[in-house]
């Protein structure tokens, strides 16, 4: 399975112990496990070392730290064509074009207006508890 995941779900990995840090790390072990790809675009990357520094004040260190602790993450710069129309914020529509050149099977994020989409182009959105919910679940009974 190919997971790519957002600026929002990284942040809140490293700012508030929760659910997103539980994701996070759930996702690293099974990447190192090779049972699962997780991916973060460059664009996603340059966010969150951005947010990190201005809006949570994070000192160098902290920053090399946190990125040091999501170096499993894959990246690219490359880019698939999306139809951007139907994306309720342009920022976002590179960032689902890098997901979907990741071939990524789901793309995870908080952001409300892409959980309403629901799917962009036969990759599936989901948010953090959903997808942890689904990578947890036993087998059915």
């Amino acid at each position: 399975m190919r997971i790519a995941v957002d600026t929002n779900v990284l942040l809140a990995a490293f700012v508030a112990r929760g659910l997103c840090a539980d994701l996070l790390a759930l996702l690293i072990q099974r990447q190192l496990a090779g049972t699962v790809r997780v991916f973060g675009s460059r664009q996603v990357l340059a966010e969150f070392r951005r947010h990190l520094k201005g809006k949570f004040k994070a000192t160098s260190d902290e920053i090399v730290d946190a990125l040091a602790a999501i170096d499993g993450l894959e990246s690219a710069a490359a880019r698939a064509a999306i139809d951007g129309g139907a994306i309720p914020d342009p920022d976002d529509v590179p960032i689902l074009a890098a997901a979907l050149a990741f071939e990524a099977d789901c793309f995870v994020t908080g952001d409300k207006a892409l959980l309403a989409l629901g799917k962009v182009a036969g990759m599936s959105i989901a948010s953090p508890r959903r997808l942890f919910e689904a990578l947890t679940a036993g087998p059915a009974a």
